[in-house]
This record gives C-alpha cells, structure tokens and sequence, in this order.
C-alpha cells in the first residue's frame, strides 16, 4: 500500500515537472517570436533609412552634378578663355 502511495506521488510529481517543462518551453518559444519581430522590424527600418540616405544622395549629387556643368566651358571660346586664364 505505501508502494502504491510512492507511485502515485512519483507520478504525479513526474506530471508536474513535465506540465513546468511544457511552460517553460512555450514561454521560451514565444521569446524567441518576440525577438524575431524585433529584428524583422530593425531591418524594415533600416532598409527604409538606407532608402532615404540614398535618395538624398542622388539629389546631392544632382544638384552638384548640375552646378558643375554650370561651371564647365560650353564652347571653344569659353574653352580658349579658361586657358588663357591659367597661364
């Protein structure tokens, strides 16, 4: 009769740990999601301001691309005028 008491104990304890092990395991799963969401959203977000540094990069340049043909002899004339100012 007390092996029975020992048996019931062990199994029920047994049980216990099984149902704390399941817990555990859940709660460590729905970690690791939360922390999948965090890094999906980081990446979203620096793909996004990777995005805008870039835009922001070719109107720069487009702007001094611009500037610089501003400044660029158009013609032999200009041409001829520029080098004769460097001598």
């Amino acid at each position: 009769m007390e092996s029975n008491f020992i048996d019931e104990m062990l199994l029920e304890i047994e049980e216990k740990e099984q149902q704390m092990e399941l817990a555990h395991a859940d709660m460590v799963l729905k970690e690791i999601s939360s922390l999948q969401s965090c890094i999906s959203i980081i990446l979203e977000q620096a793909e996004e301001e990777k995005q805008i540094i870039h835009e922001w990069a070719i109107q720069r340049s487009a702007k001094l691309t611009e500037r610089a043909l501003l400044l660029t002899p158009k013609n032999s004339l200009e041409t001829e005028f520029f080098a004769e100012g460097r001598k």
